[in-house]
């Protein structure tokens, strides 16, 4: 399993190289593609790389000091794959839960009105 940079940087390379095979991606490139949300230095980057072509993940054709020419394989693209879809599903099962527990809640908040309603009226006769 990918760690949340890792990944981030597949998805990237995944991205650039749509359709293109091997692409030459400068290290200054790589490291811009990170959001400020995640903080991300050069050797993180070459880690996450390093860990990425160990785990066939993506294939690298040459690497130098400022530079590596990397194309994503099969693994990386259903992996990637994978974690979108699981996001996708933890969203909707998330709105699913707020949907039962709201009509639940309703439920549950009408049968008590009836049941009280009911109390009174029976009561007072």
């Amino acid at each position: 399993m990918l760690d949340k940079r890792s990944l981030y940087l597949l998805n990237f390379i995944i991205e650039q190289c749509d359709g293109v095979g091997y692409k030459v991606f400068t290290f200054d490139e790589l490291l811009s593609c990170f959001s400020e949300r995640v903080k991300c230095s050069a050797q993180d980057v070459r880690d996450s790389l390093s860990a990425l072509s160990i785990g066939e993940y993506i294939s690298v054709k040459y690497e130098d000091e400022n530079e590596i020419c990397a194309c994503p394989l099969s693994k990386g693209r259903s992996e990637v794959e994978r974690v979108k879809g699981k996001v996708i599903e933890t969203k909707t099962q998330n709105k699913q839960h707020f949907l039962y527990s709201f009509l639940g809640g309703t439920l549950g908040g009408i049968t008590a009105a009836l049941i009280t309603l009911f109390a009174l009226l029976l009561g007072g006769v």
